[in-house]
């Protein structure tokens, strides 16, 4: 590449080199020409010269035979020409000198400067021929470089040729890839519908499932129902004191049925109740109100069982007189927790209120007691059936450990109370 690069450099230096040459070849031959023209016009001229005719002295002859007059005075006058002797082969005397001609003297004349013209057209010849064999190598050289340069271009042209097809293949290729390509995300695209629609089946699966699963849950659920038993609210008439406040009060005893009313099991965990009365006998149910604390236990009752609950306590005697009296109502509530087969913490709230009218009656024992029938309390703040909140309640793990040493101790504490009562 590097060769191929310094072509154009070396053709520019050789094209400036030949002109150059070609430049100072043609000032040579015009000076070699008008230092010819000048030796040519000079011998001219100075042949002009020496053909022109130049006067003859006087000649004077002295008395004294053999001698001349004329050197000693005319020391100016132009030498007498001179005679050669020629000698012949075979005579001892040599031949009688031979005056020489103007024409050879003015071949003589001429000869110099010609030879100086001869010499330097000679000289002119060989630059001429220096310069022309440079001419002829550059030319050459030019050859080569405009071979080495055609080689060139068809070594381009090939390699151009190749790229081409080499791009052509690649084109072809892309087309391909971006065919294939195209191909794919269609076939990604209709895979994705499709799994759109797929979803949509298993959402929709998923949500007849779930409903399904719900509906069953609603009916095979446990539910739980919280009833009096018919002998209702037991108060005796008996007056006992007790706190230090000294309030009479009257033990009172009141009997709960609950049922599992569902198709699956329930595990009852806690329990609460207590009673409220009303101001006046027509006051309002409060919507919020407080509930007693609630009692531990674990008892297991499948679908259609049920256990007593009973629950005994103590009645101030001004409440119960003026429950005989109808001057208030008395209102018991409270509520149940269980969980049921989906591991479902829930809670059942009742209420009931307490029928005006009563009875009287003895147990067992001998013990006189006022009866009091109860009547369902339509109540929605009272009466539910729910799903609790985390940790509401006290069944939950934690809590359920937590409280149940201080129920086993409450229930011990309460039936020694009820024990010394009775024997009191």
């Amino acid at each position: 590449m590097g060769t191929l690069r310094s072509l154009p450099h070396h053709r520019v230096e050789g094209g400036k080199l030949f002109r150059l040459l070609r430049h100072l070849s043609s000032m040579i031959r015009l000076s070699c020409a008008l230092v010819a023209v000048l030796v040519l016009a000079t011998g001219f001229v100075r042949g002009q010269q020496l053909a022109q005719p130049q006067p003859s002295p006087a000649k004077t002859e002295s008395k004294d035979s053999g001698k001349q007059t004329g050197a000693s005075s005319n020391p100016q006058a132009p030498p007498q020409p001179t005679t050669t002797a020629t000698v012949v082969p075979g005579n001892s005397k040599p031949a009688a000198p031979q005056p020489q001609g103007e024409a050879d003297q003015l071949l003589n004349k001429l000869s110099e400067p010609m030879l100086w013209a001869t010499l330097a057209l000679a000289v002119i010849a060989f630059f001429q021929y220096r310069i022309s064999k440079r001419q002829a190598s550059i030319g050459q050289s030019q050859a080569d470089i405009a071979a080495l340069q055609n080689k060139i271009i068809e070594g381009q042209t090939t390699y151009i040729k190749a790229q081409a097809g080499h791009m052509e293949e690649g084109l072809k290729l892309t087309r391909e890839a971006a065919t294939a390509a195209t191909d794919g995300a269609k076939a990604a695209s209709d895979s994705v519908a499709e799994l759109k629609k797929q979803k949509q089946v298993l959402e929709r699966q998923t949500q007849i499932l779930s409903e399904a699963n719900w509906n069953a849950q609603r009916i095979e659920r446990a539910y739980l129902s919280v009833s009096p038993f018919p002998e209702g609210l037991m108060i005796e008439t008996a007056i006992v004191t007790e706190g230090a406040t000294g309030v009479p009060q009257q033990a009172a005893t009141l009997a709960w049925k609950i049922t599992n009313q569902g198709r699956t099991p329930a595990t009852i965990t806690a329990t609460s109740c207590g009673y409220y009365m009303t101001d006046g006998y027509d006051g309002p149910v409060p919507e919020k109100i407080k509930y007693h604390p609630a009692k531990l236990l674990r008892t297991h009752q499948v679908g259609g069982s049920w256990f007593r609950l009973r629950m005994e306590f103590t009645m101030p005697q001004e409440d119960v007189d003026e429950l005989h009296k109808k001057l208030r109502r008395l209102i018991f509530y409270g509520y149940v927790d269980y969980i049921d087969e989906w591991q479902e913490r829930r809670r059942t709230g009742f209420a009931r209120k307490v029928r005006p009218g009563y009875t009287l009656g003895k147990d067992e024992h001998g013990t006189t007691y006022y009866t009091h029938a109860l009547d369902f309390e339509l109540s929605e703040a009272l009466s539910f059936d729910v799903l609790r909140l985390s940790r509401e309640g006290d069944d939950w793990p934690k809590a359920h450990e937590e409280h149940r040493a201080n129920e086993s101790q409450s229930n011990t504490d309460q039936a020694s109370s009820q024990t010394q009562k009775r024997g009191g």
